[in-house]
Formats: structure tokens, C-alpha cells, sequence
């Protein structure tokens, strides 16, 4: 497994992460693909809002499709930035067979030294 300054450099961007927080997303986990031949997402990163916003159930990510078959187990494609429902997300998360870590607040990785 690789350690949190390794994943913000190979999938951070630290202006999507600044972005998600003014609007409102207060929380944000990391994910992985099970490395299926048949995988199309390397790597995704999910943000989400408390309960009590407008909002709420909203979630937005920043997901890392797999590059060129040959290359590098970590090279990515460019990332893609969507919106799900809670269900949706679910949805994703199963067709795709992601494994999502736990969240931890977005505004203490902001300030992470290892960017």
C-alpha cells in the first residue's frame, strides 16, 4: 500500500481539492481498483458534504482512468470530474470494483505537507 505523500503526488490536485472545499465538501477518501484486466478507473478520489448541508448526499469525484495497456502500473490517463447521487455512487463503486478507503477531513489533507 502506498503512503499518503505518495498518493497526493501521483493523484493530487491540490486546486480540485480547494475547490471542493468552497463548495462545501468537508470530507474526502481515496480509492482503488481491485486490478482486474478489465479495469477502466486506476485511482478516484470521492468528496463529500456534512449531513446538515443543503446539499448533502451530492457526491463529487476526481477519477483516474487507466493509460495505455503496457505501461506502468500507475500511469493514469487525464482525470475525469463527476457528480453522484449516494445510490449512483454506490452503483459506481460496484461496476467498477472500487475499494474505498476511509474519510478524513479534506481541510487536514489541504494542509498536508506533502504536496
Amino acid at each position: 500500500m502506498q503512503d499518503r505523500k505518495n498518493i497526493l503526488a501521483l493523484y493530487g490536485n491540490k486546486r480540485f481539492f480547494e475547490e471542493r472545499q468552497k463548495d462545501g465538501y468537508t470530507e474526502v477518501a481515496f480509492g482503488v481498483s481491485m486490478w482486474t484486466k478489465y479495469d477502466k478507473i486506476l485511482a478516484i478520489w470521492a468528496f463529500y458534504r456534512p449531513k446538515d448541508h443543503p446539499k448533502s448526499g451530492i457526491i463529487r469525484t476526481v477519477e483516474y482512468p487507466k493509460a495505455i495497456p503496457g505501461k506502468d502500473d500507475m500511469n493514469h490517463g487525464p482525470p475525469c470530474d463527476r457528480i453522484y447521487s449516494q445510490h449512483g455512487f454506490d452503483e459506481h463503486l460496484k461496476k467498477y470494483k472500487l475499494n474505498m478507503g476511509e474519510r478524513v477531513s479534506l481541510d487536514k489533507v489541504l494542509k498536508s505537507p506533502d504536496w
